[in-house]
């Protein structure tokens, strides 16, 4: 028979032997809204986790078009497999997920303001089963970047319709507070508001930040507010690298790989059997980039500091 130090021996060898994860059995479904760039980068982003953790789970993807007749055929497979988890890319197919399955987590990735619409109960604790990664940069970093843009800055403002990005902004407002900035929030309920709204605000602040707010932010209001804010010396901190080609100042963006990365590596939680799905925070962005737009900067006499130019991409 064995001896008592030879069986320990084996015992050690047959756990080096064993994956960190289960491989049986660890279907994952992957349902994009659509086929767009950022879906495709996110999904690549959680695959390397699941490769780099020995995940040796099957992957099935689902691009659903954004048509709820699509989703339903996945969810006939969803229904016949019962995977483990079920990534979602995007708010449509998070949505439509969430109605239709109650028994399997859903992780999604890519998608704005969670809390807001009612994908998660907060941020911390979203309850059900239901987390993932959002989009939403810390309103904390946004207003860091302000201030390394305009360290003199002592007003910034914000456009936004109390119905759409209420909490938002009321957050926000807190958050300026600890950092010792004022924050002034000019209402928008509908788009007619916009003309006085934005001469109202330019007249009183240092520097415009924004919401990603949809009444404020409509393809006609955006050019109008660039130029408003560029002829009001106003720097503005647009919502992504669109606005600052378009000419805002700067923006601060995501990287949608990484972004995958989070969600992924919430998956490997779940399926490990470590965390509870209801116990796993909402992942926000931990890799920021920052784009400007020379010209403007030029414009409106601003002097961008070198620190930010060196990791900057910048537009000119």
């Amino acid at each position: 028979m064995p001896t008592l130090n030879a069986k320990i021996l084996m015992s050690g060898l047959l756990l080096l032997m064993l994956p960190s994860i289960s491989h049986s059995n660890d279907l994952i479904f992957a349902v994009k809204s659509s086929g767009i760039e950022p879906y495709n980068l996110a999904l690549k982003g959680a695959q390397e986790v699941f490769k780099a953790k020995g995940l040796g789970s099957v992957v099935k993807v689902y691009d659903i078009k954004g048509d709820a007749s699509i989703w339903k055929e996945a969810l006939k497979d969803i229904k016949e497999e019962r995977p483990k988890v079920i990534m979602t890319f995007g708010t449509v197919a998070t949505e439509l997920a969430m109605k239709d399955v109650r028994d399997t987590p859903i992780v999604f990735s890519t998608v704005l303001n969670p809390e807001e619409s009612g994908i998660v109960n907060s941020l911390a604790s979203p309850g059900g089963n239901v987390t993932g990664a959002s989009l939403d940069i810390p309103v904390e970093t946004q207003f860091s970047y302000i201030l390394d843009m305009v360290p003199a800055v002592k007003k910034v403002g914000v456009l936004y319709n109390p119905k759409e990005t209420g909490l938002i902004v009321e957050r926000a407002m807190a958050t300026a507070d600890r950092m010792q900035i004022q924050l002034i929030a000019e209402p928008v309920n509908s788009e007619t508001d916009l003309p006085m709204a934005i001469d109202r605000l330019f007249r009183q602040v240092d520097v415009l930040w924004s919401v990603a707010d949809a009444t404020v932010f409509s393809l006609p209001a955006i050019q109008k507010i660039i130029v408003e804010a560029i002829r009001y010396k106003v720097p503005f901190m647009g919502i992504s690298p669109s606005f600052v080609k378009a000419g805002a100042l700067f923006s601060v963006k995501w990287d949608d790989i990484d972004i995958g990365r989070q969600a992924g590596e919430a998956v490997v939680k779940i399926i490990s059997g470590s965390e509870n799905i209801s116990d796993i925070p909402v992942a926000t962005p931990r890799e920021v980039s920052i784009s400007i737009n020379a010209r403007t900067a030029s414009t409106i006499g601003l002097t961008i500091p070198d620190k930010i130019l060196k990791r900057a991409e910048v537009f000119k």
